[in-house]
């Protein structure tokens, strides 16, 4: 899932508020440890003020995805 919500920055910036969009990832599936780098991109969009929490961002990032750029 964390691998999906990488194709679509916009989607978790607007889910999350965060100050900034981070780059896009093109092919998702070929990241190693999506859940870390979802993390890691999620503290440097925020100034490190947001620590992604599975849980609770899952659900607030999937209500603003973008199906078509996940395909």
């Amino acid at each position: 899932m964390e691998a999906w919500f990488l194709s679509d920055p916009k989607a978790i910036k607007k889910a999350l508020n965060l100050k900034k969009e981070f780059k896009t990832f093109h092919h998702p599936e070929t990241v190693v440890s999506p859940k870390e780098v979802l993390a890691n991109e999620i503290e440097k969009a925020s100034n490190n003020s947001k620590i992604y929490i599975n849980t609770k961002h899952n659900l607030l990032i999937s209500k603003e995805i973008n199906v078509e750029n996940i395909f």
